[in-house]
């Protein structure tokens, strides 16, 4: 870790002891956009992060998060796996660093985490998922799908992360004939449970992440 890179986590941890009784710090008290969250904490680096919001119960392992997916794996040795996403939460995430807090979708949110639950189904297994209109059952029917392992990643309250500032781009379909694609940025927040940068791949949901 450089020294510009260690000092920014250190004040974002010294302020987040001091002062989380703060109510928020954007104008007039109220939460800040992810824009104005960079602005003030000179998003440049490396920052730690926890998370507020409204909790939901896993129907597969039945943990509390903030903010989770459920995905399904499986496919045959050698092919290369596959997955589907059997669910994910849509509710608004409040981010807190020291003393700021920003509300934002998870549209604008990146997670790169390791999974928090893993389950191993075989045809004949019981369990969340494996009722006859089951998600999990469903894969079953697929041709050649022997084995599927759900695996959850999620945000769970009071628990650290280590976070980044990003600037997606994309190009917006031409306005009229002779028109060039229009191109837009998208700010996003990188979050991930291990330092960053790290090898952790982007969680399904947003590995392919389209606009």
């Amino acid at each position: 870790m450089d020294k510009n890179t260690g000092l920014k986590i250190a004040v974002c941890a010294v302020l987040a002891i001091a002062l989380t009784a703060v109510p928020g710090s954007g104008k007039g008290g109220k939460n800040m956009t992810l824009q104005e969250l960079r602005e003030a904490v000179d998003g440049s680096g490396s920052l730690v992060v926890t998370f507020e919001g409204d909790e939901s119960d896993s129907y597969f392992s039945g943990k509390k998060y903030l903010h989770y997916e459920s995905v399904a794996f499986f496919g045959e040795p050698g092919t290369g796996p596959s997955h589907s996403i059997l669910y994910h939460t849509d509710s608004e995430l409040v981010i807190i660093c020291g003393a700021h807090r920003a509300a934002e979708t998870y549209r604008r949110i990146r997670t790169r985490l390791r999974p928090s639950f893993e389950k191993e189904y075989l045809p004949g297994s019981d369990g969340p998922g494996m009722e006859p209109d089951g998600a999990v059952k469903g894969i079953f029917a697929m041709e050649g799908v022997k084995k599927v392992v759900l695996k959850e990643f999620g945000l769970v309250r009071g628990m650290e992360y280590f976070a980044r500032f990003k600037t997606e781009s994309y190009h917006l379909p031409p306005g009229g004939p002779g028109k060039k694609p229009a191109r837009r940025e998208n700010l996003v927040l990188e979050v991930s449970d291990s330092r960053i940068p790290n090898d952790t791949d982007l969680t399904p949901l947003y590995k392919g992440w389209s606009y």
